[in-house]
């Protein structure tokens, strides 16, 4: 298993996804996805996503400014398999407070893997 925040989680699916060498790993977990740099939502990171095979959890703030919940939605149906996902309710990217939370999603749905 395999995750991170941001741009680390980002990393994480870019590496489970490699067209030459994926990473072998049972699941990544994401906590806050940078879909796109805020204000340019022109300018997705999902190129990969279509290589993602992976059980895949995303955790987001519902305020994120990387990438609505909307946008997110969007960006999901570009995968094999559809994710596990989890907003936090006026969250913003760095999920402020919220780490208990999503402690707590994180262990739950390794539980259910």
């Amino acid at each position: 298993m395999i995750g991170g925040r941001s741009m680390g989680g980002r990393m994480c699916t870019m590496a489970a996804s490699d067209e030459i060498d994926p990473l072998k790993v049972l699941g990544v977990a994401c906590i806050g996805y940078p879909l796109h740099p805020p204000k340019k939502p022109d300018q997705l990171r999902t190129a990969h996503f279509g290589n993602l095979h992976n059980p895949l959890l995303f955790i987001s703030g519902a305020r994120d400014e990387f990438g609505t919940p909307e946008e997110l939605a969007l960006a999901w149906k570009l995968l094999p398999n559809q994710p596990t996902v989890h907003m936090i309710e006026k969250g913003r990217h760095e999920l402020r407070d919220a780490d208990v939370q999503v402690a707590l999603l994180v262990t739950q749905w390794l539980q259910n893997l």
